[in-house]
């Protein structure tokens, strides 16, 4: 499921890219799931960033309420109250998260932005070790720390590669660490959210992570708009909403199927399946925008993919077991499952 969420994210990408791409476009960065569109996103301002959270995130809410009454899940806008401290936690830090990460974009080169948030899945599975109890275990940090090198011979920063690498224009030193500084914040507010929905797992429905994570967002951002007196900007252009429309529903389909890999699978393992999508990247900067990758984007791709197969295939039977526990720590709790439109409801051990 991580990995189809990467190829809708991949789309979305190519539809932010063509986005920018028009003549006098209104503001037209994408601000959705910071996991999938760092490598096509550019120039990034506060307008851009607040305006498009907003607009999105006000849709995507009422979707997710109505499709949840329409197919009776139980407690639809407020979700389940055992876990709706962490479904704010989750939103809040989500949109932290993000918000960050695109900010940097003003002082940060694409590759660079795009390397630093590699680093989430390292820090997720720490987080996940410190408050969840997840174990990592050798094969898993092997396959992370292969992945990122695969991520860096791609992605060629400049700081590495020096001038052979992506350099960000009329950005000095102290504005580029500045902007690193609050891309690692960006980092953490993403690993805090993810392994947020690790946590609550099945204990809610997948669209009540969306929902809450969209009406955290809306929020946040109206209330940015307000604070600061920015303009809500109105597209007037067809192919401008035409390709809104596309992000729109793709980054749907992104979030749906990445909350729902998050519920099958532990937090680490399943960040690090997300290092899948430079790959799509590829893909699709060579069959639409016929950008040809240098032998170092090869073979980071190779990488990246061995990494990938070396993961699903050192996948052990405990790795269904996000906590681990001993026998005098067990708690037995009952928690309804939804059934979509039927009525009925099966009970879950939770241990």
């Amino acid at each position: 499921m991580i990995a189809v969420s990467n190829i809708f994210g991949c789309g979305m990408n190519v539809c932010v890219k063509l986005l920018n791409g028009l003549e006098n476009p209104v503001p037209a960065i994408e601000v959705r799931d910071f996991f999938f569109q760092l490598a096509t996103l550019q120039f990034c301002s506060l307008l851009n960033v607040l305006q498009l959270v907003g607009l999105r995130m006000f849709f995507t809410y009422f979707i997710c309420i109505a499709y949840m009454h329409y197919t009776n899940v139980s407690n639809p806008v407020l979700g389940p109250p055992d876990v709706r401290l962490f479904l704010v936690l989750r939103g809040f830090t989500g949109f932290c998260g993000l918000f960050m990460m695109w900010k940097s974009l003003q002082y940060l080169g694409v590759a660079d932005a795009v390397t630093l948030t590699f680093l989430l899945p390292t820090f997720t599975a720490i987080i996940a070790f410190v408050s969840l109890g997840e174990t990592l275990s050798a094969g898993e940090l092997i396959g992370g720390a292969v992945s990122l090198c695969g991520v860096v011979l791609i992605a060629q920063p400049s700081f590495l590669f020096g001038r052979y690498g992506h350099v960000a224009a009329n950005s000095t030193p102290a504005e580029r660490l500045w902007a690193v500084g609050i891309s690692m914040i960006g980092i953490i507010g993403g690993s805090i959210s993810v392994t947020a929905m690790r946590f609550i797992g099945h204990r809610a429905h997948v669209l009540h992570s969306l929902a809450y994570f969209a009406f955290c967002s809306t929020i946040a951002s109206v209330s940015g708009m307000i604070l600061l007196k920015i303009p809500f900007v109105m597209p007037t252009s067809w192919t401008w909403l035409l390709l809104f429309m596309t992000i729109f529903i793709f980054g749907f389909a992104a979030q749906m199927l990445l909350a729902a890999g998050l519920q099958r699978e532990k937090a680490a393992r399943g960040m690090l399946g997300m290092y899948i999508q430079v790959v799509f990247a590829m893909i699709f900067d060579r069959v639409v925008f016929q950008e040809k990758p240098s032998l170092l984007s090869y073979s980071g791709t190779a990488l990246i993919i061995g990494s990938a197969v070396y993961i699903a295939l050192s996948k052990t039977a405990d790795a269904t077991h996000p906590v681990n526990t001993t026998e005098e720590d067990v708690e037995v709790q009952s928690v309804p499952l939804d059934l979509g439109s039927s009525n009925k409801h099966a009970m879950k051990e939770i241990v």
